[in-house]
């Protein structure tokens, strides 16, 4: 074992300890979990200019007369989707490390807490693979246009418009950067903001 696990069992709080007896799926501290949050939603910065560069292609592909509308496509739902999940287990994080920093957690609540953790970071990785999905998606139309116009004529739509739910590129990455923003400051000014 090496030293600095052997201390955390024997000087840690019980935290520290449940970290280093509960076999955790993410090893890393909460405090990169937060950030991690925070660099997920700044993924999602990208993917209005993204769109916004192949807006005509957009427009020609799903048969839109606007090419303002081509900037609100069905994979921007999936995006916003990520991004909320992603904020809100960054905050979530937030929270638990309120607590773990102002109460004396007993061992059984210790562990709870890191087996939280693991289930929330979970979350966070899905919400991540939302974001990286959309954008990736995006970054396909700018980088292979001929690939995606012969998906449309194979009947593959990256970029459909169905009109049920459809979030503005725009709003997607003005929304990814400000709460981007909002969990790298939580991340880094814990005791003012937590």
């Amino acid at each position: 074992m090496d030293e600095k696990l052997t201390q955390q069992l024997l000087e840690g709080s019980t935290y520290e300890q449940a970290t280093v007896n509960v076999g955790r799926t993410f090893p890393i501290g909460i405090d990169e979990k937060i950030l991690t949050a925070g660099i997920a939603l700044a993924l999602a910065v990208p993917f209005a200019p993204l769109v916004y560069y192949r807006r005509e292609l957009i427009a020609d592909l799903e048969e839109t007369e606007s090419t303002t509308a081509a900037l609100s496509v069905d994979i921007g739902t999936l995006a916003f989707a990520g991004i909320v999940s992603v904020f809100g287990t960054g905050l979530l994080f937030a929270y638990l490390r309120r607590r773990i920093r102002r109460a004396d957690l007993d061992p059984e609540r210790a562990r709870r807490v890191v087996r939280i953790e693991d289930l929330l970071m979970w979350v966070l990785l899905q919400g991540t693979a939302f974001v990286l999905i959309a954008v990736a998606v995006a970054t396909a139309g700018v980088l292979a246009p001929e690939t995606v116009a012969d998906l449309y004529q194979q009947d593959v739509q990256l970029y459909q418009r169905t009109g049920l739910a459809l979030v503005d590129a725009r709003l997607l990455s003005g929304v990814g950067s400000v709460l981007s923003a909002i969990m790298l400051v939580v991340w880094n000014v814990p005791d003012r903001v937590t």
